[in-house]
């Protein structure tokens, strides 16, 4: 006898699947890209026209940013459905407070990236554009530019995973609290 899930489980699991999956590619990706990949591209000019290749012709941050949106809408939708279901007693058990604190932090994850990250690494990859098309030997007369924007870009990047991990801690213990 063969037994059936009801469609709203199954609603459930892939809301809860795509919350995960993006979620973990969201973190996943601004902290190899925080602490790793920019901090070595933005050391020389080549490296800057590497970042140039990563940021338009890879998109990679426009790939980062549906990964982000995915998991907001997704998570958005399962807490709607947990409170919806459960009640108030839900949203303001310890398990649902540390859900809310988490979507806070992906939230202002999310802002800070857009906000600060996300201009100063334009900026950064026009350079990598600029000193393309005439073989690296200008990066002298902006090299002060090149270095605000990437401290900048630095700054908020690391903000940015930091609150993308405090973030997944919330999700990963808030059941058990």
């Amino acid at each position: 006898m063969e037994q059936y899930m009801p469609t709203a489980q199954w609603w459930l699991i892939t809301l809860r699947l795509l919350h995960i999956l993006a979620g973990v590619f969201w973190t996943g990706g601004a902290f190899m890209l925080a602490r790793f990949v920019v901090p070595t591209f933005v050391s020389n000019a080549a490296g800057l026209m590497l970042l140039r290749d990563l940021t338009q012709r890879r998109r990679v941050p426009v790939v980062i940013n549906v990964a982000a949106l995915v998991s907001i809408v997704s998570g958005t939708l399962l807490f709607w459905t947990m409170g919806h279901t459960a009640g108030e007693v839900w949203e303001g058990s310890p398990t649902g407070l540390t859900l809310s604190v988490g979507g806070a932090l992906a939230l202002l994850a999310a802002i800070v990236g857009n906000v600060v990250t996300r201009p100063a690494g334009k900026r950064l990859a026009r350079y990598g554009e600029l000193l393309s098309t005439n073989d690296g030997s200008s990066l002298g007369e902006h090299a002060d530019t090149v270095r605000h924007l990437h401290k900048r870009m630095q700054r908020g990047m690391n903000a940015t995973a930091t609150l993308l991990v405090l973030a997944a801690a919330c999700m990963a213990v808030a059941r058990y609290i």
